[in-house]
Order: structure tokens, then sequence, then C-alpha cells
């Protein structure tokens, strides 16, 4: 049975191409479906648009709230006590978006209430794949 977890949460938003910071309302998602990840949706730039939402894991997002986690792509970091950053770089650009910190906590505790890390790979669901492709003729 899949549960799910969404927090809207106030960003500053800084969009290194625009050069320019904003305050968005992001939604911070977790499902039990995909039980090793996280997402993160931007608000479209328009009515007729859809959001932009970026995927990455549970685990990057609750270590970033204690140091520096990830390389590349996604990076996350407190900035403070209060704060935590969240960068992400694509070959169109990079936004950092800060957020409060008590939010993104309050919304990685609600998550491993749903499915705590022990259970992650029993959700994935691994052991009846490996069975049935192994069985399969």
């Amino acid at each position: 049975m899949e549960s799910s977890l969404t927090c809207p949460i106030r960003s500053h938003l800084c969009v290194d191409a625009l050069d320019f910071v904003l305050e968005a309302e992001l939604n911070l998602t977790y499902t039990t479906n995909d039980p090793l990840a996280v997402s993160l949706a931007f608000p479209p730039p328009s009515a007729e648009q859809a959001p932009t939402t970026w995927v990455f894991s549970r685990d990057l997002l609750a270590s970033g709230l204690q140091a520096c986690a990830g390389e590349g792509d996604v990076v996350v970091r407190p900035t403070g006590r209060h704060r935590v950053l969240v960068t992400l770089t694509s070959p169109n650009g990079r936004v950092r978006s800060e957020l409060e910190r008590a939010p993104v906590e309050a919304f990685i505790s609600e998550s491993y209430a749903l499915l705590p890390a022990p259970e992650e790979s029993a959700a994935l669901g691994l052991d009846e794949l490996v069975t049935a492709l192994l069985t399969a003729s």
C-alpha cells in the first residue's frame, strides 16, 4: 500500500542565469512507492506550464541537514542553524533554494516514520523481481 507525504515550504530562490532572488512556495514530496527518493517541485512560471520537479535521494536531503552532502547536480548543506541550501545544477543553469530548516527536518522525520530506512529495500520489491526473473522461461 502506497503512502505519501507532501510538505509546502517557503523558499528564497536564486536563479543564477537571471541574477535575481524571489520568494516561492515549493513542495517536498515523499512516497513509499519510490522509497529512496524525495521530490522538490517548483511552481511553474505561468499557469499554462507544469511545475518543475527534481527527484533526488532522501538520504541526501537528510545528510545535508548536518553537513554538506552531494556532488554534481544536487548539493544540500546547512547554512547556519535555521536554514538549509539546496543547489540544483542542470545544463540550463543553476538554482539555489534556501529553505527553513525546521520544516525540512519535520518532513524527513515524517518520511522515516512512513517507511524506516531499514525497510526501504523490501519496499522496492527487488527480491520479488529477482525471483520472477530467475523463474521466467
